[in-house]
């Protein structure tokens, strides 16, 4: 089931400002996620098992679809885009991923490759991984786990 985007600060500002803003909204219905305005910009929260698998940092189907609708809208202007990277709290110990910090920039970074095979250009993004250090929810239940994994995308419009 879908979830309205949360907006925090009323849309105003510049016109590629508004127009971002009024496209997220619009595609409420088609994707969860969550829209945080600010000051610097716009942050849209991709959370939740929809995405990855514990312990991994390939994009679900779903995770898919949902970077795939909100592609279009991403292409409207140059603004730079910070991809951050969670993890939840379960340690990761393999040959892939010595820990949560490596697979969380996986994370990162795979949603960065995906965007620019959409035809974003690349030297829009920045990709970060944060591992478990900044959780969304506090605590291990499974609702906290997949809470925490997840990947913001942080847009810097103009005011």
């Amino acid at each position: 089931m879908a979830v309205a985007p949360q907006i925090s600060t009323p849309i105003a500002g510049s016109p590629i400002r508004r127009q971002i803003l009024d496209q997220l909204i619009s595609m409420q219905s088609q994707g969860s996620y969550e829209i945080d305005a600010d000051e610097d910009g716009v942050t849209i929260n991709l959370a939740d098992i929809l995405l990855f698998e514990s312990g991994n940092a390939q994009l679900s189907g779903e995770g898919l679809e949902r970077l795939q609708r909100l592609a279009p809208v991403l292409k409207a202007g140059r603004y730079p885009i910070t991809v951050e990277g969670h993890t939840d709290s379960t340690p990761i110990h393999n040959d892939k991923y010595p820990s949560n910090w490596e697979l969380s920039a996986a994370r990162a970074s795979q949603v960065v490759r995906y965007l620019v095979s959409q035809g974003l250009a690349p030297d829009r993004f920045m990709a970060v991984g944060y591992a478990d250090t900044r959780p969304a929810e506090l605590g291990n239940s499974p609702q906290a786990r997949s809470a925490n994994r997840r990947v913001h995308l942080r847009l810097k419009l103009p005011q």
